[in-house]
């Protein structure tokens, strides 16, 4: 079996030194091996289960739910569910992107709005709808109107 020292574990995962000894000492992981002058020694199973541990870090995964998930997921199920939080960013993503888009075109329509116009805007984006009949002061009944009869623009 092939061993690795904590530096080279930390560089082939691209962490530091500082995080694998965090593991070990909160519990999370400890090292296949370690010598009584304290060195310590991963092994490929060790380093697959840190890929475990940076893969649920970026999802976002508190470390101390980290130890209670970690074996009872497989990769498969860990892909799922990052995939999902990339599908929910890239829809996020997808919104802003049309909200500037109905923006530059309620330029185009009205001419040039105000700062404060668009603070609401950014500071509440799921608030949006409410936002824009604030924005151009147009009644519920007005702005199903205008939803209806102006013609879409795509971008």
């Amino acid at each position: 079996m092939i061993y690795f020292s904590t530096g080279q574990a930390a560089k082939k995962l691209g962490l530091t030194v500082r995080t694998l000894r965090y593991y070990d000492q909160i519990g999370l992981l400890h090292p296949s091996t370690k010598s009584e002058n304290g060195k310590r020694s991963y092994s490929e199973t060790d380093l697959v289960t840190l890929e475990k541990i940076t893969l649920l870090k970026n999802l976002a995964v508190p470390l101390r739910d980290i130890e209670l998930i970690l074996h009872k997921v497989s990769i498969d199920e860990l892909l799922a569910i990052h995939q999902q939080k990339l599908q929910q960013k890239a829809m996020e993503i997808q919104q802003a992107l049309e909200h500037t888009h109905t923006l530059r075109n309620s330029i185009k329509i009205e001419g040039e709005l105000n700062w404060k116009q668009l603070l609401p805007l950014v500071d509440n984006e799921t608030n949006a709808k409410s936002s824009w009949n604030d924005l151009l002061s147009v009644s519920i009944e007005e702005s199903e109107i205008l939803q209806h009869d102006l013609p879409k623009l795509k971008m």
